[in-house]
């Protein structure tokens, strides 16, 4: 006798595999974007591959579509290119150090306390405070 149940299974450990070989692409353009951020650009291509050594057959439209989705999910901008080439952006996200004010006032201040500690042969032209009778004092 035929069980329905046991059809639904071997349906639904397709799904659960389709969906485990879209997880190691994805995991693929992950190491990709880390390695191509560690260089320090902000934007990578990625190449879907075609096929996997020792890994089943997939469809590369729905395999891009579910990378896609993931992206943008995680905040990436993309732009695909049919059949299988993505365009990942994250130049959009600003950095952790981009307040020049804050950033400014801690050097000059750090500096500051570096001049006290060690001699005082020179300064640093920040710290220079120009006075508005430089020319008539010389003539």
């Amino acid at each position: 006798m035929l069980n329905i149940n046991s059809l639904n299974n071997i349906r639904d450990q397709k799904e659960i595999n389709k969906y485990e070989i879209y997880k190691k692409v994805l995991s693929k353009c992950h190491h990709r974007i880390k390695v191509v951020s560690q260089k320090g650009d902000s934007f990578c291509f990625y190449v879907i591959p075609e096929y996997i050594f020792g890994v089943p057959k997939y469809d590369k439209l729905c395999c891009a579509e579910y990378i896609i989705n993931k992206l943008k999910q995680n905040g990436f901008r993309l732009t695909y290119t049919f059949p299988n080439l993505l365009f990942i952006c994250w130049g959009h996200i600003s950095s952790e150090i981009s307040k020049p004010k804050t950033i400014s006032t801690d050097l000059k201040e750090s500096r500051t306390s570096k001049t006290k500690e060690t001699s005082s042969e020179f300064r640093y032209k920040e710290d220079y405070k120009s006075s508005n009778n430089f020319l008539k004092k010389i003539i």
